[in-house]
């Protein structure tokens, strides 16, 4: 009777290993399902949040240009802007830029003087302090350009 009892010990010791060793083979194959299955939803997420970014940053961008158009459109509509001699830069030679009137001057009755500014002059003072500034902004726009797109 001892071998009858040591036998289904041992059998039953031998179905549980057996059944620990199914546990262990599908436990492993459970889990690389699963980490692969978290790995495909966070390149997806990464793949979303870079077209998001992307389409973000196109649209600042956008904005950036129509405001630039805007302001362009509204000096050449006033044909200039007269800003005071003491804080102005000179009027920097624009190569392309042809003005009938080099650098106009009026002075007030209070007597500041003023000088014209002509919107070639005005884009490149903007675009040489949006890229000299330190306002914790990465980039800055060119909006200048020996091979003006619209001239």
């Amino acid at each position: 009777m001892k071998n009858v009892n040591s036998g289904g010990a041992a059998a039953e010791y031998e179905a549980g290993y057996s059944s620990l060793k199914n546990f262990k083979k599908y436990g492993i194959f459970v889990g690389l399902l699963i980490t692969i299955i978290l790995l495909a939803i966070m390149l997806g997420i990464l793949y979303q949040t870079k077209a998001l970014f992307t389409q973000n940053v196109l649209a600042q961008t956008q904005n950036t240009a129509h405001g630039l158009d805007v302001l362009r459109n509204w000096i050449i509509r006033h044909q200039g802007v007269y800003v005071k001699k003491a804080l102005a830069r000179p009027n920097i030679p624009i190569k392309g830029v042809s003005e009938k009137i080099s650098n106009p001057t009026v002075r007030t009755v209070d007597g500041e003087t003023y000088v014209l500014k002509r919107f070639s002059h005005i884009s490149k003072e903007l675009s040489d302090i949006s890229r000299g500034s330190n306002l914790g902004s990465k980039s800055a726009y060119h909006a200048t350009s020996f091979q003006p797109i619209n001239p």
